[in-house]
């Protein structure tokens, strides 16, 4: 879908508004998937506790998060098996308070990845 954006003759303008928009969908329906993270704790030791939507806890280590805006928060962790794990935090999924709650401590942990 971004190669017929990217080859269409559009606006330049209209062609990255609709790329972000695509990219945007794509995480979204990415992290809905049934093995995607639906429960995200995080334990004073640094560590993750994140639930998947098959039911199992695993230990992770968030390698990465960045926000757009107030209301949407990407995190990437590496769990304990080795594998990448992303979580979208968005209106939908979390309420205000944690979504701020959530920003603070990105922003102020002492190891920022």
């Amino acid at each position: 879908m971004l190669l017929a954006v990217y080859l269409s003759g559009l606006e330049p303008l209209l062609k990255i508004f609709l790329s972000l928009g695509l990219t945007a969908w794509g995480l979204m329906a990415w992290a809905k998937r049934p093995g995607g993270i639906r429960t995200v704790i995080w334990q004073a030791s640094g560590d993750w506790r994140l639930l998947s939507g098959s039911g199992g806890w695993m230990t992770a280590h968030l390698l990465h998060a960045w926000t757009a805006g107030p209301a949407f928060t990407v995190l990437f962790w590496r769990d304990e098996s080795g594998g990448r794990q992303l979580a979208l935090v968005t209106p939908g999924a979390a309420s205000e308070a944690s979504r701020r709650r959530l920003s603070c401590h990105l922003r102020w942990r002492p190891n920022a990845a």
